[in-house]
C-alpha cells in the first residue's frame, strides 16, 4: 500500500503541477499542487488498500463459494436454483474446485429409439453443461459398452462399469472444461464390483491436488450382506491419498425417521452393516455434504426417501474454506414431465 501510495502521489503531483503551471500563475500552481497532492495521496492510499483487500477477499470467497455452489448436487427431481450460479474451475489450486452431480438415470434406453432415450440424454447434457463431474447409476448398458456417452455428448470422457445382461451399471463422465485442468485415470477394481462401482482419480495438471470419485450403486431390498462386501472391496481397492468424494445411489438410509417417509422395516439397517458402514466412512475420513430433500419417489407406494447422497474427505479447515453444500439440481425431464 505504501509503495502504491507513493507512486500514485508522485505521479499525480507532477501531472497536476505541470498542467496548472502552463495555465495559471505560480501562486495557483502551488495551491493546486498542494491540493492535488493531499487529495490524490488520500484517495490513492484508500483506493489501493481497499482494492487489494477486496480483490483478495472476493477472489477467495467467490472462487470457492461459487465453485462449490453446484459442487454436490443430487439430481432426481426438477427444482431450479437460480441462486446457485454455474461454477468456474480454478486454473490452479491446492484445493479442489469442482462441481459434481449424481443421477440415477433408471436406464439410458441406449438401444431403443423411444422418447425416453432422448429425454435421458437431454438430462445428461444439461448436467454436464453445469457440472465438472457427473456420476450416473443404473445405466443399463451392455457389458462391453464403452462409447455411448462419448458419442452422444461430444468432448466429454466417460468411464464405465457395466453389469451383465444390460442391468445395473454405473458411469462417471468428465465434462470438457474439467479436462482442461485435470488428467483422469480409472482405477482397477475387483470383478465383484462390476456394475456397482466405478472409481476415477483426477490429477491437477499443474502438479496440484488429486481427487478420487467413487461412484456407487448399492443393491436394493435390504441386501446388507452383499453391500457389506461392496464397501469392503472398495476399502481394499481405493487409496486414501488425496481427496476422496463418495457419491451415488446407496439404496439405504442412515436414519429412516429422518430420511424416509416410511416406517416399515424395509429401511431398517442391520447392526452389523451399520458398524461396517461407520468404519468405511472413518477409513476415508468421509462426511456427508448434507441436503435434506428426498431423492427417491415411489409413486406406486406413496413414499419417498433420501437414497442418493454425497460424502467428501475434507478436514475442518478445508470445509471452512470451500464451504461445500448440496442441493437438487435442475434437469429438463422429470417424473412430473
Amino acid at each position: 500500500t505504501s509503495s502504491n501510495t507513493k507512486s500514485n502521489t508522485n505521479s499525480n503531483t507532477n501531472s497536476n503541477t505541470s498542467s496548472n503551471t502552463d495555465s495559471n500563475t505560480n501562486s495557483n500552481t502551488n495551491s493546486n499542487t498542494n491540493s492535488n497532492t493531499n487529495s490524490n495521496t488520500n484517495s490513492n492510499t484508500n483506493t489501493t488498500t481497499n482494492s487489494n483487500t477486496n480483490s483478495n477477499t472476493n477472489t477467495n470467497t467467490n472462487s470457492n463459494t461459487n465453485s462449490n455452489t453446484n459442487s454436490n448436487s443430487t439430481d432426481n427431481d426438477d427444482d431450479s436454483h437460480p441462486d446457485h450460479p454455474s461454477p468456474s474451475p480454478l486454473p490452479n489450486s491446492d484445493l479442489p474446485s469442482l462441481s459434481v452431480s449424481s443421477y440415477n438415470v433408471r436406464g439410458f434406453s441406449a438401444y431403443s429409439r423411444g422418447a425416453g432415450r432422448a429425454a435421458k440424454l437431454a438430462n445428461a447434457r444439461a448436467l454436464l453443461s453445469s457440472h465438472d463431474v457427473v456420476s450416473f447409476q443404473e445405466t443399463n448398458f451392455a457389458k462391453y459398452e464403452k462409447g455411448y456417452l462419448q458419442r452422444s455428448i461430444p468432448g466429454c470422457k466417460a468411464y464405465y462399469s457395466n453389469g451383465d445382461g444390460n442391468k445395473h451399471g454405473v458411469a462417471t463422465v468428465i465434462a470438457p472444461r474439467c479436462l482442461l485442468n485435470y488428467n483422469v485415470t480409472q482405477l482397477p477394481l475387483p470383478s465383484a464390483l462390476q456394475g456397482r462401482v466405478v472409481a476415477v482419480t483426477l490429477t491437477h495438471k499443474r502438479g496440484g491436488h488429486t481427487v478420487t470419485f467413487i461412484n456407487c450403486y448399492f443393491k436394493s431390498g435390504g441386501r446388507f450382506t452383499d453391500n457389506t462386501s461392496i464397501i469392503r472391496d472398495i476399502r481394499r481397492s481405493v487409496p486414501t491419498s488425496g481427496f476422496v468424494v463418495l457419491l451415488g445411489d446407496f439404496n439405504f438410509v442412515e436414519n429412516k425417521y429422518q430420511d424416509s417417509a416410511s416406517r416399515s422395516g424395509y429401511y431398517d439397517v442391520t447392526s452389523a452393516f451399520r458398524k461396517e458402514w461407520a468404519a468405511f466412512l472413518e477409513h476415508f475420513s468421509l462426511k456427508e455434504i448434507l441436503q435434506r430433500t428426498h431423492t427417491y419417489i415411489d409413486i406406486a407406494n406413496n413414499t419417498t426417501s433420501r437414497l442418493d447422497r454425497v460424502y467428501a474427505s475434507f478436514n475442518e479447515a478445508e470445509w471452512a474454506v470451500l464451504r461445500p453444500h448440496a442441493f437438487i439440481a435442475h434437469i429438463p425431464h422429470t417424473l412430473l414431465g
